[in-house]
């Protein structure tokens, strides 16, 4: 359904009879960019499955079959033309995707490597490509920010140093970028400590350096996940200011000086 925040008024657009536990992630997962398509996933006679569904045509795509598979989440992709499933594939490593199309046909290799990428947020390239952006948790590229074109499973690393926390790529109307951020505190991953940086996502190793988060991770709620506004000219992050409790949490803003995002 939709919700109307202003007015705190709902409607009702499609029902499911016979699914049971739809979320839409069920932890993370975002509608196609010009919100059109959405990913669900629950439960049908007992099985795990997921599906698409068109919202402006009222079209809902056949269920993809998830038993023997742990689901983190599923979600649609930017174009809307491939649904992306992670979590745990085959054997104990976790953190694994598989990208299918609409009709459930599985579009490549699965990404078998532990997080490879793992935190990651979905978007075009320059090309126009789906892609998925986070950060390595495998070698050969352990810690940088790479993106992996949802087409063939292709990466290209696009930070030459560091370990990366979370990505971002909500900025829809500053296509080219994705934000992401620095948790670690330490200098183990030079040079960027308890940051939120810009990524050009052409491969050109480009990194515009944001603002220093204060951010101590003590737990989950602590810990910064910065998101970019849809024209990427402001990035927002919890926080507790540098408190070694991790309380009190405040919300944070940086805004971007223009000539960081006039091209």
């Amino acid at each position: 359904g939709f919700w109307n925040v202003r007015e705190h008024t709902t409607e009702v657009i499609a029902s499911f009879p016979g699914y049971s536990d739809l979320h839409i992630g069920p932890w993370e997962g975002n509608l196609s960019a010009e919100g059109k398509r959405i990913a669900l996933a629950g439960t049908k006679d007992g099985n795990q499955i997921a599906f698409a569904y068109d919202i402006a045509e009222k079209k809902k795509y056949p269920d993809l079959d998830l038993n023997g598979v742990t689901v983190d989440w599923v979600s649609v992709s930017y174009s809307g033309k491939f649904l992306v499933v992670n979590g745990r594939l085959e054997g104990d490593t976790g953190d694994q995707s598989q990208v299918y199309d609409l009709e459930g046909k599985k579009v490549g290799k699965p990404w078998l490597e532990y997080g490879r990428p793992s935190h990651y947020d979905l978007t075009v390239d320059e090309n126009g490509e789906d892609i998925a952006v986070g950060v390595s948790k495998s070698k050969p590229d352990d810690g940088r920010v790479i993106k992996r074109r949802l087409s063939d499973g292709r990466v290209t690393v696009l930070t030459p140093s560091g370990y990366a926390s979370h990505v971002s790529t909500r900025n829809k109307d500053r296509l080219g970028w994705a934000y992401a951020t620095y948790q670690q505190r330490t200098k183990d991953w030079p040079p960027y400590v308890d940051e939120v940086v810009a990524v050009k996502l052409d491969g050109s190793m480009e990194v515009q350096r944001i603002a220093h988060m204060h951010t101590i991770n003590v737990d989950y709620l602590s810990e910064a996940h910065a998101c970019p506004s849809p024209d990427g000219k402001r990035v927002l992050w919890t926080g507790s200011w540098d408190d070694p409790k991790g309380r009190p949490l405040g919300v944070y803003v940086a805004e971007l000086p223009d000539e960081m995002v006039e091209e």
